[in-house]
């Protein structure tokens, strides 16, 4: 083979909880809380999907793009600090040896982040 493609989320990083996390973070200024059920109800979906269902659900007084806007803030902290890969992805990733490319649905601010950590 030539190149390896593979999603972050996952797979080489397990960001899933400082989503979570910058979502509560969000939120809980309005007193609310990002509970399981709604965290199963938005995996998967594309980020503005995701951050409409929340802001309906909860009722949190921004729009999709502020709430982001403002998860976002707390993520490039979080990911800063926190962001760790999965146990043997570095390994995996030298031993390919290979070019290779990355899928993953975050902005290009929270990708450098992601690179630089």
């Amino acid at each position: 083979f030539v190149a390896v493609v593979s999603d972050l989320d996952g797979t080489l990083l397990d960001a899933e909880p400082l989503y979570e996390k910058a979502a509560q973070a969000v939120v809980s200024k309005y007193g609310k809380n990002y509970n399981h059920e709604l965290i199963l109800e938005v995996m998967g979906k594309a980020e503005a999907v995701g951050a409409q269902i929340i802001v309906e659900k909860l009722e949190v007084p921004l729009t999709p793009e502020q709430f982001l806007e403002e998860r976002d803030k707390y993520l490039l902290d979080y990911f800063r600090k926190e962001l760790k890969p999965i146990q043997g992805s570095v390994a995996v990733m030298a031993h390919l040896k290979k070019k290779m490319w990355f899928k993953n649905s975050n902005s290009y601010k929270l990708k450098k982040t992601i690179f630089r950590s």
